[in-house]
C-alpha cells in the first residue's frame, strides 16, 4: 500500500500574493468612504476590522457593512468576480500537478487540503482550487441577493483542529480514539504551508510531531523576512521565499522532504525527540533511549533543524 501524505495549506499570502479581500475592497473604495470618510485606502478598511472585537473581524465587519457598501455582494460574486482577480504567487497554478507528478515517482498518495481564514467561494474561484480534495474556510450566510451574516469562520485553533481531522481521516469522528494504522494520514508525512502568526498553531503542533512545515515570506518585503525569522524560526523547518516555480528553493525542500518520507526507515515517534530536546520525559530511561537513538539518526535531526534562505 501506498504511503500517503497530505499538503494543508493557508491560503491569502500564501498561496496568492495579497488578501483575497482586496480586489473587492478597491471595486467598493467609493463606497467605503462614504460611509467612512477617513477610510481612503485599502489598509484604511482593514484597520476598521482589526479594531473589532469579532473572533474573524474581517468576515462580521464585511456582514455588517454589506447592504450599504457591497450591494449585490453574494457567495457567487465571491467566487466568480472577485476571486479570480487575487493575484496568484509565482508558479502556483503549475505547483500542484508537479507535486502530484513527484508524489507518483516516489510511490506516493497525495491529498491537497486549504485551511484559511478566507471565504470559501474567495478560494472555491481561484484557478487552482480544483486541486482540493477538502476546502476549510469561513462562510456567509446570504439574503435577497447579498451576504448578510457569518456562518462560519476559521480561527487560528480551528486550523490545527481541522488538520487533526484530516489526519484521522475526515470521514471519522474527530473525537475517536484510533490506533496509529486506522489514522489516514500520521501527523509525520503533512507538508504544512503559511505565512503568518494566525498560522503559528498548526505550525507548532504539527511540527512538534514531525510534519514538515513551510513559512514563507514574500521576497521583495524585508520586513517580511524580519517578521517570519523573528516570530516562526522555532515552528518551521523551513523559512522560504513566497516562489513556487519549478527548481525554486521551496519547491527543492518539499521534494527533499517527499524523499524523507519515501525512503523513511526511522520508527522513532518524533513528539518523543521534541520532548526529550525540551528536557520534558520524566523517565529517565527514556530520555537516554530516545536521545541515544536521536544522537544516531539523520532522519530525526533534520527534522529538529531549521533552514533560512534569503533567495
Amino acid at each position: 500500500m501506498a504511503k500517503k501524505v497530505a499538503f494543508g495549506f493557508d491560503i491569502d499570502e500564501c498561496l496568492t500574493l495579497e488578501t483575497g479581500q482586496n480586489p473587492i475592497l478597491r471595486h467598493y473604495m467609493s463606497n467605503i468612504t462614504k460611509k467612512y470618510p477617513h477610510i481612503t485606502d485599502v489598509s484604511g478598511y482593514w484597520k476598521l476590522c482589526n479594531d473589532s472585537n469579532f473572533k474573524i473581524a474581517w468576515m462580521q465587519q464585511f456582514a455588517r457593512d454589506a447592504p450599504e457598501i457591497f450591494p449585490g455582494l453574494d457567495n457567487k460574486v465571491l467566487r466568480e468576480i472577485f476571486a479570480p482577480q487575487i493575484p496568484l504567487a509565482p508558479g502556483v497554478e503549475t505547483w500542484f500537478d508537479r507535486m502530484k507528478e513527484y508524489c507518483k515517482e516516489l510511490g506516493l498518495e497525495v491529498g491537497f487540503h486549504a485551511i484559511s481564514a478566507s471565504a470559501i467561494p474567495l478560494i472555491e474561484g481561484l484557478p487552482f482550487a480544483h486541486h482540493f480534495d477538502s476546502i476549510y474556510a469561513g462562510e456567509f450566510h446570504e439574503e435577497n441577493g447579498v451576504i448578510c451574516r457569518v456562518k462560519n469562520t476559521v480561527g487560528p485553533h480551528d486550523k490545527v483542529r481541522r488538520l487533526k481531522h484530516i489526519a484521522k481521516g475526515l470521514d471519522k469522528d474527530i473525537y475517536d480514539d484510533l490506533t496509529v494504522d486506522q489514522y489516514d494520514v500520521e501527523y509525520h508525512r503533512f507538508l504544512i504551508f503559511g505565512d503568518g502568526l494566525s498560522d503559528r498553531d498548526m505550525f507548532r503542533y504539527f511540527h512538534e510531531d514531525g510534519a514538515h512545515v513551510t513559512a514563507v515570506f514574500d521576497p521583495i518585503n524585508p520586513k517580511a523576512y524580519v517578521r517570519a525569522k523573528k516570530r516562526l524560526t522555532d515552528h518551521v523547518n523551513v523559512i522560504v521565499p513566497r516562489d513556487y516555480q519549478e527548481g525554486s528553493r521551496l519547491e527543492k525542500e518539499t521534494k527533499r522532504f517527499l524523499e524523507g518520507i519515501a525512503n523513511r526507515e526511522c520508527d522513532m515517534d518524533h513528539d518523543l525527540v521534541h520532548r526529550m530536546i525540551l528536557g520534558q520525559l520524566r523517565s529517565s530511561s527514556v530520555e537516554v533511549t530516545v536521545r541515544k537513538h536521536y544522537e544516531s539518526c539523520e532522519y530525526c535531526q533534520e527534522r529538529r533543524e531549521t533552514k533560512i534562505f534569503v533567495n
